[in-house]
């Protein structure tokens, strides 16, 4: 009745760092990883009217707990 959807593999742009090879697709497990990690660089919090980021240990932690999760409950 309708016809199947095609792979939108090709439309994935090339890399800056290597221009032969195409980007990282955004639900790749690499990408993924990069960006969870780059969420948790930026967090920072005030103490004492300064800034801080968190600790490297809070930061696993945090990974590991909320990144890992296998259901949202």
């Amino acid at each position: 009745y309708k016809r199947p959807l095609r792979s939108q593999k090709g439309l994935i742009g090339k890399c800056t760092l290597e221009p032969n090879k195409y980007r990282a697709p955004i639900s790749h497990p690499s990408f993924e990883t990069f960006r969870a990690w780059s969420f948790l660089n930026n967090i920072k919090y005030k103490e004492n009217n300064e800034w801080k980021q968190l600790p490297l240990e809070l930061k696993q932690e945090i990974y590991a707990e909320l990144f890992f999760r296998k259901s949202k409950g």
